[in-house]
């Protein structure tokens, strides 16, 4: 029921029966959807994908470095994380800005989400073990190189297939014989 206004100070009910004119005003009038705003100071997890250590100058969260130890782990404001990614902080925007084959990789969908690195018909190219295991169950060599030369870029990728494949005790002359030459890492 809606109020008309009529001079003065008082107002009467009326019933107000006006079509909905078009898809606009129908999603207007919908209740609004339970979501969450994100918490910017909720600290989030990154995870350093190279064999070494990296590090980067901090933004948002005052002054002083980050270092991740070799395939280490830190906890970091979701809004530091944020303004790296709007910064274009290659180690975690990766070689195409949309955090494909970043040596930063944040754990938290919902940063992910927020600077656009995951959406529900995209996710985020990064390493991990099941790509190497991918790799090698591949059974047509041809497309294993392609594959190979689409899931692993950076010198960081390729030093983590290196070491992933030695933990998962993998073995495939032939496959292993081009990764040696593709990575530069002798097994």
């Amino acid at each position: 029921m809606a109020t008309k206004r009529t001079s003065g100070a008082s107002a009467t009910p009326e019933a107000t029966s006006a079509p909905v004119i078009n898809d606009y005003e129908a999603h207007i009038n919908e209740p609004a959807k339970d979501v969450e705003p994100l918490n910017l100071e909720t600290k989030i997890t990154i995870k350093n994908i190279a064999d070494w250590q990296v590090g980067f100058s901090r933004r948002a969260d005052g002054i002083g470095d980050v270092l991740i130890s070799n395939q280490g782990v830190a906890k970091i404001s979701r809004a530091e994380a944020i303004t790296q990614i709007q910064s274009g902080t290659r180690l975690f925007c990766g070689v195409d800005g949309q955090g494909s084959h970043a040596t930063i990789v944040i754990l938290d969908e919902p940063t992910l989400r927020e600077v656009g690195f995951v959406t529900d018909t995209h996710s985020q190219k990064v390493f991990s073990d099941d790509i190497t295991r991918e790799l090698f169950n591949t059974k047509n060599f041809e497309e294993f190189k392609r594959s190979l030369s689409d899931n692993i870029v950076t010198r960081a990728e390729k030093r983590a297939l290196y070491l992933s494949i030695k933990k998962l005790k993998l073995n495939d002359y032939s496959k292993m014989t081009f990764i040696e030459k593709y990575t530069g890492f002798r097994f």
